[in-house]
């Protein structure tokens, strides 16, 4: 019987993104993605775009809020719980019918997007972590709160979806940082266990790149790079302005082109004189 069984295990990546790019100025946009990756596939397969289930895009202009965000998921969740017990699937290897089970369990995604599908408050809410109670004026503490309990968060969040009204909401919301979310019909499902960052949002877009751009200075800053990019355009404008004066004065455009496209060590060199006058490379080595 064990043969005719087949038990497969799904992460759940949910995501936002800005269909323009992200552009700090300018209008900003909303499209969320949620997508569904076989965990028993080789490592290497997979995030290729084949072997991925894209469970539905969202469309913008604005990220879903928690009501939109329970909507979608429930027709995600319904076929889990029936795919929970087991379905038969006949295949030509197996023409009587194998035994498939499915489940859902790692919640990837960065921390705005998975907290919001998940049922958890945002970075920014006073109990902002899903591992603890940790309260946002004892972050300077550098200390973890009491753990969360599975039990906890579910009643709590039960507590949170019977309530009469949006203010009796929000005080809950508040006070524990959570709400309902149709994930925890899962009976199999730990909220407060099973959530995992990205490893773009943790590694390559977080502690990696805070220590190699900033603590190894493996690259410039960005605005650094930007001021040097700025600089080089103001002095490329002088020297276009100069070199045009000086090929009108001589008459000679196609001897100041040859000299110009040799980048030798006697290529000349602006600003470096008195009263911003002309030196060579060897010259001001002289200096």
């Amino acid at each position: 019987m064990a043969n005719n069984r087949l038990k497969l295990v799904f992460s759940f990546f949910a995501d936002w993104f800005n269909p323009r790019g992200n552009m700090l100025s300018g209008k900003k946009e909303s499209l969320g993605c949620l997508v569904l990756t076989c965990l028993n596939l080789p490592p290497f397969l997979y995030n290729k775009p084949a072997f991925n289930l894209l469970y539905v895009i969202i469309p913008g202009p604005n990220s879903p809020d928690i009501i939109t965000i329970s909507h979608v998921l429930k027709p995600l969740v319904d076929e889990l719980l029936v795919l929970k017990d087991s379905v038969t699937v006949k295949t030509s290897q197996n023409p009587e019918g194998k035994q498939v089970y499915v489940h859902l369990l790692p919640l990837i995604g960065d921390l705005v997007a998975i907290h919001e599908a998940v049922g958890f408050g945002s970075h920014l809410a006073n109990q902002f972590c899903s591992w603890c109670k940790c309260e946002a004026n004892n972050l300077p503490l550098l200390k973890t709160g009491a753990h969360r309990i599975r039990m906890e968060v579910i009643e709590a969040e039960q507590a949170w979806k019977e309530a009469k009204s949006v203010s009796v909401q929000e005080q809950i919301r508040k006070k524990t940082g959570v709400w309902w979310s149709e994930l925890n019909r899962i009976p199999y499902q730990i909220p407060n266990m099973h959530i995992a960052l990205g490893v773009m949002h943790n590694w390559l877009e977080g502690v990696l790149s805070e220590h190699f751009l900033r603590q190894w200075v493996f690259r410039e800053d960005a605005q650094e790079k930007k001021k040097r990019r700025l600089k080089a355009r103001a002095h490329k404008g002088k020297r276009m302005c100069l070199e045009n004066n000086r090929a009108s004065d001589d008459g000679d455009l196609m001897a100041k082109s040859e000299g110009l496209s040799e980048m030798s060590s006697n290529d000349v060199q602006l600003g470096k004189g008195v009263g911003g006058g002309f030196m060579t490379k060897d010259q001001m080595d002289l200096v």
